[in-house]
């Protein structure tokens, strides 16, 4: 799985947010973008996923959560982006 520009890392990244169902708030569990996604890209592409992160979070639309490991939790900015009707 290879992800050619930051814009298509940040639409994997919103879709992972966007599958999951009946949650509470929507947390990615530890290390799942990096087991998921970062590990199967070519080194040039790492470089835009953390541009990808980066800008998602200036935008308001996920935040980090939790300790050591990264994490994002999607704001309410972000819940509205993605779930409105």
């Amino acid at each position: 799985m290879m992800y050619p520009s930051k814009k298509t890392i940040k639409v994997a990244i919103l879709d992972a947010f966007r599958g999951m169902e009946d949650v509470d708030e929507y947390v990615l569990k530890p290390g799942h973008l990096w087991r998921r996604y970062y590990g199967q890209l070519k080194p040039t592409e790492r470089d835009y996923f953390h541009q990808a992160i980066a800008e998602l979070k200036a935008k308001g639309l996920v935040e980090p959560h939790g300790g050591g490991v990264p994490l994002l939790r999607l704001t309410p900015k972000g819940e509205h982006l993605l779930f409105a009707v």
